[in-house]
């Protein structure tokens, strides 16, 4: 093995383990949303709308209250997983859609906000 190649092991070799037991440990069951999908001038787009109410489950041995988590947020992406960054006029159109679908209006003092992955969060998008 070329000496690159075993730094190349042996960093990934402790990183490989402890993603994955992170990962196995933070499991808690599904979370509590109603997906729904808009379809706008052709192009598709989920809404992750956050469900209050919601009773608390376990993580890692503790109580995790969701609605501190999803306080009745709405999260919106494109189907296609692109990225949303040049489209925040759409993600209220998106929003107002999803609601709508619910039997809800969209907050209009909702303020959204451009997570890391390209779409659009609203906390407390939904009333």
């Amino acid at each position: 093995m070329t000496p690159r190649a075993l730094l190349l092991a042996a960093c990934l070799l402790p990183c490989g383990f402890a993603a994955g037991a992170e990962g196995a440990a933070v499991v808690a069951g599904p979370m509590p949303y109603a997906k729904v999908t808009v379809t706008l001038d052709g192009a598709d787009y989920i809404a992750m709308i956050g469900l209050s109410g919601a009773e608390p489950v376990k993580v890692n041995g503790a109580d995790l209250d969701l609605s501190e988590h999803l306080p009745d947020g709405v999260l919106i992406s494109r189907a296609d997983g692109g990225s949303m960054a040049d489209e925040g006029y759409r993600a209220r159109e998106v929003l107002e859609a999803a609601c709508a679908t619910r039997g809800l209006r969209a907050d209009a003092a909702a303020v959204p906000v451009l997570s890391p992955s390209g779409g659009w969060s609203y906390i407390g998008g939904c009333e």
